[in-house]
């Protein structure tokens, strides 16, 4: 009876081990993978056009408003404000096409798609025309153009059409990146100066006390720790804009490499899997996959 206990113990030890072994010798689509991470990052793109738009007309405010209480009798003119983006609509348009490119790319990681029926061309071609409508210039129209003629091709590569469509978005979004950045370090600079040079008789001493929680008293003490206050509040906002597009930027760098990768003969996946799971933690917070190369 022991015996016969003992023997039943090992097979079930031995189904659990085997049934271990074979949950982690499971493959791991890494290209499924690379491509879900890429949409996710053109989500994060599109919404962050969405908010350097609403902020650019926040700081206009807030510049019309310190400049009132540094000269009431100025005259406002928040109708003369500024865009960080141009074309933002048609931008966005842009890469809900771009995304949809993405999907259509994972599904031909399924053996049961193929480039006819994933729609992938048509996908491409859509992106293609979206960004060329946008306009950005006459060499970069050129760079559209050849991508176009190679849909036509009856050898196409979905490599490196991936490869090609998404580095024109990347040079799309590095460059207003670049104008941003110069347009959001300027105008906190000037707003900055703008909250330090606030006199201090415009402020209501009553109602100051309420947003300034340091223990101390005196109006013009309150007054400087109340626009201290304001100085850093537009820092850290100044800072994580920044942070947003350079995040971004570096999430676009490493789908690049990934999509190079991808165009290789015989890619590294060791490679790849380990820029994935480190893009996926860093931008997303998501855990690295418990699971073997591929």
């Amino acid at each position: 009876m022991k015996k016969t206990k003992k023997l039943t113990m090992i097979t079930v030890f031995m189904i659990t081990v085997l049934f271990t072994m074979n949950s982690c010798n499971e493959k791991r689509n890494l290209k499924s993978d690379a491509y879900k991470s890429s949409i996710k990052l053109i989500d994060q793109m599109t919404t962050a056009y969405s908010m350097m738009s609403e902020i650019s007309f926040t700081n206009k405010y807030k510049q019309e408003l310190f400049a009132i209480l540094n000269n009431p009798k100025i005259n406002v003119n928040f109708n003369d404000g500024f865009e960080y983006t141009a074309n933002l609509q048609q931008k966005q348009l842009a890469l809900a096409a771009l995304k949809k490119v993405y999907i259509k790319s994972d599904l031909l990681t399924d053996n049961n798609f193929t480039l006819k029926n994933s729609d992938f061309n048509v996908a491409a071609e859509n992106a293609c025309k979206l960004l060329k409508e946008i306009n950005i210039s006459e060499e970069y129209n050129k760079k559209i153009d050849k991508i176009t003629t190679t849909l036509n091709n009856d050898k196409l590569d979905v490599n490196i059409v991936l490869q090609l469509l998404t580095e024109l978005y990347m040079e799309m979004w590095n460059t207003d990146a670049q104008v941003w950045q110069l347009l959001v370090t300027k105008n906190y600079q000037t707003m900055t100066a703008n909250i330090d040079s606030i006199p201090a008789d415009v402020f209501d001493e009553d109602k100051l006390a309420k947003f300034v929680y340091e223990p101390y008293k005196g109006k013009n003490i309150l007054v400087n720790i109340y626009k201290l206050n304001l100085i850093d509040e537009a820092n850290k906002e100044k800072k994580n804009i920044l942070k947003i597009i350079d995040d971004i930027a570096w999430g676009l760098d490493i789908i690049n490499q990934l999509n190079n990768e991808f165009t290789k003969r015989e890619p590294n996946m060791i490679f790849v899997e380990e820029n994935i799971d480190n893009y996926n933690e860093y931008l997303f917070g998501d855990k690295k996959t418990e699971t073997t190369k591929n």
